[in-house]
């Protein structure tokens, strides 16, 4: 199955870009329609979701995953995660974590002052914050 240079297949399918930015239209309409009512608590868990998809479709054009052509990348990773999303503050920090990622000292993902993501930082921290972090992300995953 081929590709053009949108992203869409042959067969006709939309690419996820434009489902996204559908979702979040129809997310928008629909908070507009219901006004200032108890309504709106109904879709606010809508909110989180749709623009979380919204940015990781920004976040995978950022890294030319999305359309085939490299422009209409840069162009719907800054409209996707830095317009609607709102993530212009991480882009330079994401590409820092890509020049080393996962490397202490060059990483700054890694670099936390609240949790420990390698043992040097555990041992900064007397080894509490390791058995913690591992503990609660081996129970969330």
């Amino acid at each position: 199955m081929s590709t053009d240079q949108l992203g869409s297949t042959t067969s006709g399918a939309p690419p996820a870009v434009p489902a996204a930015v559908v979702a979040l239209a129809a997310l928008a309409a629909a908070l507009v329609a219901v006004g200032d009512s108890w309504w709106l608590l109904l879709l606010a868990p809508l909110v989180p979701v749709v623009l979380t998809q919204v940015a990781l479709l920004g976040h995978d054009a950022s890294h030319q995953q999305v359309f085939t052509s490299p422009g209409w990348n840069e162009c719907a990773a800054r409209v996707l995660a830095s317009l609607l999303a709102g993530l212009s503050w991480w882009q330079g920090k994401h590409t820092v974590h890509h020049v080393a990622p996962n490397q202490v000292g060059h990483d700054t993902d890694i670099d936390s002052k609240v949790l420990a993501f390698h043992p040097g930082a555990a041992a900064r921290c007397g080894g509490g914050t390791w058995t913690w972090t591992w503990t609660w992300t081996w129970t969330c995953w």
